[in-house]
């Protein structure tokens, strides 16, 4: 089982940093931890994301449908 993560992209947008990135998960996997490269997050959401807990700019996932392979986007919003 693996679950990869990678930042696609990040700006700057008034006082808040931006971090947008992409995922994939095998078959059987439930989900994991993203590096958002943030030091707080306000906001964070990803393709089929169930639920979400956060430290320190990182976040665990667990996906909606842990039998099959899955790919998606997520987006953060902190500091």
């Amino acid at each position: 089982m693996s679950f990869a993560s990678t930042i696609v992209d990040h700006t700057i947008f008034g006082d808040k940093r931006i971090a947008i990135g992409a995922f994939t998960q095998a078959s059987g996997d439930t989900g994991g931890a993203i590096t958002t490269g943030l030091g707080v997050i306000q906001y964070f959401h990803a393709s089929y994301m169930v639920t979400h807990s956060d430290a320190s700019g990182v976040v665990t996932i667990t996906t909606a449908d842990p039998g099959a392979a899955q790919s998606g986007y997520w987006l953060a919003i902190g500091a």
